[in-house]
């Protein structure tokens, strides 16, 4: 799908993060890898019904590697980005509400490990990662999370000017909620806490699109703005060779010159 624009993009996302996509079938999975790489995990084209052309772009989208063609490891997935971050920011707030800087600390790592795993699991396979950085970027990401939170539960607690820590997430989710709670859900308590959930899950759901619309996965640069000696590598068939690498190696990708 073309990512020139702004809505073209936010359409592809919308379709990655589709509910149904959350528990899609292996056989699917391998079925859309077929249809839209060629490839598959059997050595002869997947026997189960095709799905539309549609359908299976947006399953390859969600749930296979652009470039390695491997498929996501299931919590990892895009489509995942909804029910992970409910599970871990319900951990989160009631590791808050007990005030104990174990649990506090506990729920932190987790939600950092979750974070580097996702993007670990996404990431751009064209640059290779030490396992040192890796180590190092994790370490430094938990770390940091964990000494954050524990400061902020100390010192905001015992101020009267705590109430700016929870600015943030005073947003839609909040306000709806606090708005029901004191009309239609004042005599039902326990819907109170369900009710906030679902409208959590709601935002989320309608406005990641809209966030990750904003940035392109595949993207190009003009000839001119390369290196000189990289300028001139074309592949046979005429067309500019594909080039990866960081700073300090570059690699062409292609047929032979």
């Amino acid at each position: 799908m073309s990512e020139d624009t702004y809505e073209a993009r936010r359409t592809r996302i919308s379709g990655m993060l589709r509910p149904d996509t959350v528990f899609v079938l292996p056989s699917e999975v391998d079925m859309a890898r077929w249809m839209i790489y060629g490839e598959s995990d059997t050595r002869s084209s997947p026997s189960t019904p095709k799905i539309s052309q549609e359908r299976a772009q947006q399953i390859a989208d969600g749930c296979i590697h652009p470039q390695t063609h491997e498929s996501i490891f299931t919590p990892l997935r895009l489509s995942w980005i909804l029910p992970a971050n409910v599970i871990v920011t319900t951990v989160m707030v009631g590791a808050s509400a007990t005030g104990s800087y174990a649990a506090i600390g506990a729920s932190q790592w987790l939600n950092q490990t979750y974070n580097v795993s996702h993007y670990y699991a996404n990431r751009n396979s064209s640059n290779a990662s030490s396992d040192l950085d890796l180590a190092m970027a994790y370490f430094g990401a938990t770390s940091a999370s964990v000494v954050g939170a524990a400061a902020i539960e100390k010192f905001a607690r015992a101020s009267k000017y705590r109430i700016i820590t929870a600015m943030l997430p005073m947003t839609i989710p909040t306000m709806v909620s606090n708005h029901a709670n004191s009309t239609f859900l004042k005599s039902s308590p326990r819907l109170q806490v369900p009710f906030y959930m679902a409208t959590l899950c709601a935002v989320i759901q309608a406005t990641t699109p809209w966030t990750l619309g904003l940035f392109k996965q595949h993207t190009s640069v003009k000839v001119e703005f390369l290196e000189e000696e990289l300028q001139e590598h074309r592949l046979k068939n005429g067309k500019m060779a594909e080039v990866r690498g960081g700073r300090r190696e570059r690699l062409i990708v292609g047929t032979q010159f």
